[in-house]
């Protein structure tokens, strides 16, 4: 197995074994559980995250652009963002999580090959938990497990969210014909103007980069 960490996770005692514990087991749905991630709290160690994801749609990204992520998320159509609190208080499969920390079985790592460095800093995680999917991998909560995520500069960072903000639209892409993606390029540009109009300059940045159809300089 492998345990993949950023820099500003602090894992809390037995967090690594319990990940790695919780790989390869089957799943009443089918497929195997290949990627294992935990509990993540915010630095004051005591604020959950919302870490599990569902995939991009374009209803989803629309759902976020009019009533916004955290309210939307409470709707499994309209929303990427798992906000259920239940749903962090079990072992719940998920179509992918953020990648602070997470384990991964061999056996999905043989099979999935690589991580793609395409794309830098941002969806590499997400394109891999939905290739793993694709052959029947899943990607699972284990709430036994925590940590606390130190991290948060793509909230405040007009650079890093447009090069977040952009590969999310190029992730999509390449899952997607390009009637779809226009769609969802549409929302996402729809969420990011909106916001940039009640004056945060990180949607302005990703807005216009959107709009021009250009990733943030010195981005691959």
């Amino acid at each position: 197995a492998a345990l993949v960490c950023n820099p500003d996770v602090r894992m809390r005692r037995g967090c690594g074994a319990l990940l790695v514990d919780a790989l390869g087991e089957a799943q009443p749905g089918g497929g195997r559980v290949g990627i294992s991630v935990p509990l993540l709290y915010e630095e004051d160690g005591r604020t959950l995250l919302h870490s599990l994801r569902r995939e991009s749609s374009v209803t989803r990204a629309l759902g976020e652009a009019v009533i916004g992520n955290r309210r939307a998320g409470r709707f499994p159509r309209w929303s990427e963002l798992v906000t259920d609190p239940a749903a962090y208080g079990r072992r719940t499969v998920a179509d992918w999580a953020t990648g602070a920390l997470m384990a991964l079985s061999g056996e999905c790592l043989a099979a999935c090959g690589p991580w793609d460095e395409s794309f830098f800093l941002y969806s590499e995680e997400t394109e891999y938990c939905l290739r793993a999917r694709d052959l029947g991998f899943v990607t699972r909560l284990e709430p036994s497990a925590s940590a606390t995520h130190l991290g948060g500069d793509s909230q405040v960072s007009p650079r890093l969210w447009t090069l977040l903000t952009v590969n999310r639209v190029r992730l999509f892409r390449r899952r997607h014909g390009l009637a779809a993606t226009t769609a969802f390029r549409a929302a996402v540009l729809l969420r990011e103007s909106s916001r940039a109009a009640l004056g945060r300059p990180a949607s302005l940045a990703a807005a216009r980069a959107l709009a021009g159809g250009s990733a943030p300089q010195g981005a691959p």
